[in-house]
């Protein structure tokens, strides 16, 4: 079978091109009022999709309903690894950074738990493990935009045990209202 290869730095400027496509469309104000498109306005909630950065490089989903949970996804290229990674987990926000000189944004600090798939390459079986994230959210207001950065270590259960570390710098665009 014939396998398609990208060059390794492919999927990096893919996502750090997407990436930069919100912050552009935050800076178009609505003239009317300064304020954002109207598109943009409303809190992150609801279902969010948007690009992450980092190991896996790719696109990045999460499930926001109110509260303090979360439920997120991410599949993408390993640049390490030179393999699809595809990970979920169930995220908590442990405590919220509120500064004083800018009440309108939060800093959401979260931990949670998840699984890691590691899909095969190049005759490699692949691999299953379990992920422990924990992170930090840019989270304005009345945005439906966030902007993360997470670490997470991950016990790869099969086909042998090791450990490793995912890592990315992500931003996603939420279609709920809130």
């Amino acid at each position: 079978m014939i396998r398609p290869r990208l060059p390794r730095s492919a999927p990096l400027a893919a996502a750090l091109a997407a990436l930069s496509a919100p912050a552009a469309a935050q800076t178009r104000v609505n003239e009317a009022d300064g304020g954002p498109p109207p598109f943009l306005e409303g809190p992150p909630r609801g279902l969010g999709l948007g690009l992450v950065v980092g190991s896996p490089s790719g696109l990045a989903g999460s499930w926001r309903p109110r509260g303090r949970t979360m439920i997120q996804a991410a599949a993408g290229w390993s640049l390490t690894e030179g393999r699809l990674n595809i990970n979920a987990d169930y995220l908590y926000d442990i405590t919220r950074i509120e500064p004083s000189d800018t009440p309108e944004v939060t800093w959401p600090v979260y931990v949670g738990a998840g699984a890691r798939l590691r899909l095969g390459a190049d005759g490699d079986d692949g691999g299953l493990g379990v992920r422990i994230p924990v992170g930090m959210r840019l989270e304005p207001e009345d945005l439906r935009l966030d902007v993360y950065l997470e670490i997470a270590p991950v016990l790869l259960l099969l086909p042998e045990t090791t450990v490793t570390f995912d890592a990315g710098l992500g931003a996603r665009f939420y279609f709920g209202k809130g």
